[in-house]
């Protein structure tokens, strides 16, 4: 914890409301059609090949992705209800622990490992991911810090 607190900023990340990587309040609803694009989402993700990858850094890289690339093409009714889904779901796979590790590694390294999942989303229900793979990995970044600051309490979900 002494490493997260000291090379990141919980307080300078852009706000869940805002443009880029929003998350919606825990309770804000989604109208019908993207709870529906929500469900198909939530029961696709187990048996999502890149979410099972051997390498549990690989597979949170993968599963942010999930959120990173709706985010970049700024599909506004659905791209801030996506996080809490994938937030979910990598919390029920991966123990909390490794968790904040990993997530602390993929914020300080969000250039690294294979990237290759954006362009395997579609079986989620989503296009494919963006041809600027450096926004997309900014995303992932900061998706990788929101999460890690709920997990580590550093920040408090509306």
């Amino acid at each position: 914890m002494a490493d997260i607190d000291r090379d990141l900023i919980f307080t300078r990340l852009p706000p869940d409301e805002g443009v880029v990587t929003p998350i919606a309040r825990l309770d804000e609803e989604p109208d019908a059609a993207i709870a529906a694009q929500l469900d198909k989402l939530q029961t696709a993700l187990p048996g999502w090949a890149p979410g099972r990858v051997s390498d549990p850094v690989q597979r949170v890289r993968n599963l942010l992705y999930v959120a990173a690339v709706p985010d970049v093409f700024q599909m506004t009714d659905l791209e801030r209800f996506i996080p809490l889904v994938v937030y979910d779901y990598i919390q029920t796979e991966i123990p909390r622990d490794d968790l904040i590790k990993i997530l602390y590694w993929i914020a300080l390294h969000p250039s690294e490992g294979d990237d290759k999942a954006v362009d395997e989303l579609r079986p989620l229900g989503l296009n494919n991911g963006p041809a600027d793979m450096d926004t997309t990995r900014d995303r992932l970044a900061v998706y990788a810090v929101k999460l890690l600051g709920r997990i580590s309490g550093k920040i408090k979900p509306e």
